[in-house]
């Protein structure tokens, strides 16, 4: 079984959520990704974390904190590369027209 569960809104005065249990360090990617694609599909305002105190599950503050990383982390990523691939695709252009001049 997933330990990611996601819930659809049902009506216009409901909201998504997602809700991740069993986070180990090893799942932080797995778990980023699933948040990112969350993040991407739903485009939430706002969000809220809730989980088990520190005092009750050590580190698990520090665990959400990197399952926020690597969604964000990935998406600059991934927009640092389109920015460059359009550099470069305008800077081809910008080289086509000198060439054709």
């Amino acid at each position: 079984g997933s330990d990611v569960k996601i819930y659809r809104p049902k009506n216009r005065s409901s909201r998504p959520a997602i809700v991740m249990w069993d986070v180990t360090p090893e799942k932080v990617k797995a778990f980023g990704v699933h948040l990112r694609r969350f993040l991407w599909r739903y485009r939430p305002k706002s969000l809220m974390f809730a989980g088990n105190c520190e005092s009750t599950f050590p580190g698990l503050a520090e665990l959400g904190s990197n399952v926020v990383l690597a969604a964000l982390q990935e998406e600059g990523a991934k927009q640092k590369e389109e920015a460059h691939s359009k550099e470069v695709d305008d800077s081809d252009k910008d080289r086509h027209r000198e060439v054709s001049k």
